[in-house]
């Protein structure tokens, strides 16, 4: 279907045609309503009279509509005219990363810093349940001005299949996804893609890390003849070294494209928000030389008597100028000669030295302009800070590129800054912190990386940050300190190895809990960073935990009754009739919802797929441990009561990702132990029957987080508002 010129849809007047693909046509149309150019997607004919597409689409635009990020492509409206579906987002100016890399690859640093901003779109779509599942350089856009966009974010989940040609191969056309049985892109896809099995976030990591391998080598990491052949590759096969491409590339980034690139999610860097950091640290902490091949010959001045010469030439090889009769010696020019030299050498000395002083007069201007506007911006960090407005006074910095180590400023950092010393186990820990306040642009500001542990009294606008460590192999570790004016804050960290035992798990030291007995402490060990999510659940569903009842008790109580382990089971269905939680249908979860907490599970079933793990449930003392800390203050970040509903999800609207309020995160670096969901207890209630569930959640207000609002249920009990995390000892105690 063509659409011509001047033709409406809706309020949206085309202008010409901008290319076709896979999921239709793109047009540049004015929006008419507004005067700005806009860019009109039509769904092909077959798909636009597909009710179920149209509403799955629908629904993936008003979420990808949502997200509002700045590395991802803008969706302004979408509407229907004439039985044409259209979808209308901004207008870009450039071209693909496809297009890009037809002639060769990146620069390393050019493809780190695109990867990165790759990384922040995704983790900003992640954060709202959405996954892309078809990420490739075709859907990757670099604006003229060198902006990152990524396309057609969630509409390539309408077209799940692949052809059994691999497209993605022919030099002639970009790689499309076509209508099949898997969901992505062959060349592209992760291995759980490859299998047909659910996809979530960490498939996108695996896509970005095909996209990062082929914009540093000019390759594709898996490239075969046929898609069968490509489908085997990615489930079976490794690339290529990416050393094999003659670039010079800093160890740390192949380290983290083979974590990218790992076969088993689990294994795989898990985050694509850990993606962006690590990506941009490697570039801030890169010692790879810059050299440069562009050297000049420096030819001495000539010795008086000697005669000129080009560059290069010696004075053996100088021929020599004979005399009338036919001498061979030195002799000197004609004096007509000397004296047109002598002016040109006059007339070049002139201009050379005006050169010189209109240089030296721009610099003076230049120098003094710069002069005046830092004691512009000096001056507004001085008000600021005397009026006690340090957020303004760290904008003011960060916006302008100054440390605090600056000495032109030492007597401002002497009366806003503290300083922190951090400390990492392992040594060399990447450190980077993000300022909290104000709570309002927290999701927008940009982490700044301080270095690599140790690191000694690092100067910091007085306030609250988030500091996180993050280390090749190691789990990253996320926690609030408040940074004291003229006081240095000492912390130091043990992060945990990424195993698969341990993976997404954070430390607990041993010490106090809030409700131990006074004096008494609770033995260190691991616990999960994030409540258990419905994908990781799904798992142990699809490894047949249901019916292995060596996870499961003989004898279970259901309603206050014992109930033997097989009749019990009937009451543990989806609403479908399958094994698996209550909120799920047809085996699995509700579409978008993988990095979301598991809900509508038991008691029985929280523990039986902690003992599928080889882990547990914690108990009261663990739990309290790691929300509270040694601070022992009404919430995981304190006694701030105000701005609870911002640091943690009591909004009332469902559940939201783990993860998704990081400025809520506990002393230890566990997210939503406030609010999201409430979650269960190894131990019994004060009555034996019953099983108890903390934290409060989603549906509650904040205070049912409070000790005192502890609730107990039968363990047999599930609802969309209990869900769980586990622990575990620490290996070799």
């Amino acid at each position: 279907m063509t659409i011509s010129a001047g033709t409406r849809l809706g309020p949206y007047e085309i202008v010409s045609p901008l290319g076709a693909g896979g999921m239709g046509e793109v047009y540049r149309a004015r929006d008419t309503r507004l005067g700005r150019e806009v860019a009109v997607k039509v769904l092909p004919a077959h798909r636009a009279q597909d009710p179920e597409a149209l509403a799955r689409l629908e629904r993936e635009a008003q979420a990808v509509a949502a997200l509002s990020h700045p590395n991802i492509l803008a969706i302004h409206d979408l509407g229907t005219d004439r039985g044409v579906f259209y979808v209308v987002t901004e207008l870009l100016e450039g071209e693909t990363l496809r297009n890009r890399l037809a002639s060769s690859a990146l620069p390393w640093r050019k493809a780190v810093e695109t990867g990165a901003a790759i990384a922040d779109g995704l983790a900003g779509a992640h954060l709202k349940g959405v996954v892309h599942r078809d990420l490739k350089p075709d859907n990757i856009f670099i604006t003229r001005d060198g902006r990152v966009k990524i396309l057609d974010f969630g509409l390539a989940r309408l077209a799940p299949v692949i052809s059994q040609q691999d497209q993605t191969s022919a030099p002639t056309t970009p790689p499309q996804t076509e209508p099949g049985i898997l969901m992505g892109t062959v060349g592209y896809m992760s291995p759980e893609q490859a299998r047909g099995s659910s996809a979530d976030t960490r498939s996108d990591v695996f896509s970005l890390g095909c996209v990062l391998y082929e914009m540093l080598t000019g390759r594709r990491a898996f490239s075969r003849p046929t898609a069968p052949e490509t489908l085997t590759a990615i489930l079976n096969e490794d690339p290529a070294d990416v050393s094999e491409s003659g670039k010079q590339l800093p160890a740390g980034l192949i380290r983290l494209l083979r974590r990218c690139l790992e076969k088993n999610p689990d294994e795989r860097l898990q985050a694509a928000r850990d993606l962006a950091f690590d990506l941009r640290s490697i570039l801030s902490d890169s010692e790879v030389d810059q050299t440069s091949s562009g050297l000049r010959e420096i030819v001495p001045a000539k010795p008086r008597g000697e005669p000129l010469r080009r560059a290069g030439e010696t004075n053996a090889g100088a021929l020599p100028i004979k005399d009338p009769a036919g001498s061979s010696s030195l002799s000197e020019p004609p004096a007509r000669a000397v004296t047109q030299r002598g002016k040109r050498a006059f007339l070049f000395g002139g201009l050379a030295g005006l050169v010189l002083l209109l240089i030296a007069a721009g610099l003076f201007v230049r120098r003094a302009q710069e002069t005046g506007r830092f004691r512009a911006m000096t001056a507004r960090l001085e008000s600021a800070a005397a009026a006690g407005h340090l957020d303004e006074v760290s904008g003011l910095l960060q916006e302008n590129g100054l440390d605090l180590g600056d000495e032109r400023i030492a007597g401002l950092a002497r009366k806003v800054a503290g300083t922190l010393s951090v400390a990492s186990d392992p040594a060399g820990a990447t450190v980077a912190v993000t300022r909290v306040q104000p709570l309002a642009g927290f999701a927008s500001r940009r982490g700044i990386t301080i270095g690599r542990a140790p690191i000694t009294a690092r100067r910091l606008v007085a306030g609250e940050y988030l500091v996180r460590l993050a280390a090749d192999r190691m789990n990253p570790v996320e926690f609030l300190e408040p940074i004291e004016a003229g006081k240095d804050l000492r912390i130091a960290r043990k992060l945990v190895p990424t195993t698969a035992a341990s993976d997404g798990m954070t430390l607990v030291d041993e010490g106090g809990s809030a409700v131990s007995p006074q004096g008494a402490a609770v033995p260190a060990f691991l616990i999960d960073r994030y409540e258990v999510t419905n994908a990781r659940f799904l798992r142990f569903a699809a490894a047949g935990g249901y019916r292995d009842q060596t996870f499961w008790p003989e004898t279970l109580i259901v309603n206050g009754k014992p109930t033997p382990w097989a009749a019990a089971l009937q009451a543990f269905v989806d609403r479908t009739g399958l094994p698996g939680p209550r909120s799920w249908s047809g085996g699995s979860f509700p579409e978008g919802k993988g990095d979301h907490p598991v809900v509508g599970v038991s008691w029985y079933e929280a523990t039986a797929y902690a003992r599928w793990l080889g882990k547990e449930l914690p108990t009261r003392e663990q739990w309290w441990r790691a929300a509270l800390g040694d601070t022992l203050g009404t919430f995981p970040w304190g006694n701030d009561v105000k701005t609870a509903e911002i640091r943690a999800n009591f909004g009332l609207v469902g559940t939201r990702p783990v993860g998704s309020y990081p400025v809520g995160v506990s002393p230890f670096g566990c997210f939503d132990m406030a609010g999201n969901v409430r979650e269960w207890l190894r131990d019994p209630a004060s009555d034996p029957a019953l099983r108890s569930v903390v934290g409060g959640s989603w549906e509650d207000p904040a205070y049912m987080f409070e000790l005192s609002h502890a609730e107990a249920f039968d363990p047999a009990f599930a609802n969309e508002a209990i869900g769980f995390r586990l622990v575990r000892p620490i290996p070799g105690r």
